[in-house]
């Protein structure tokens, strides 16, 4: 398991929950599993019904997007959820 700093914007925390966070997991998917049984966040921001990472979230290892929820984490990376801005 890997110590990771998580980055999570107001929209897709739960109420008092922290911007950064610690969290320890080998990849992307445990972490993500791991933010909602604690109820750091709400999965159905997350994810749409078919199960899939929602088109406007996008997830950023150490800046680089990654779309890969079995992506391996390593001690000491920065994983950021930035939504993305669409609209007219």
């Amino acid at each position: 398991m890997a110590k990771v700093e998580v980055f999570l914007p107001a929209l897709l925390r739960k109420d008092k929950a922290k911007s950064k966070i610690i969290v320890e997991a080998s990849n992307l998917k445990e972490l993500i599993d791991w933010l909602g049984r604690n109820g750091i966040v709400d999965n159905d921001k997350l994810f749409d019904s078919n199960g899939m990472l929602r088109k406007l979230i996008n997830v950023f290892i150490n800046g680089k997007l990654q779309n890969d929820l079995n992506a391996v984490l390593n001690d000491g990376d920065e994983v950021s959820f930035i939504l993305a801005v669409a609209g007219g």
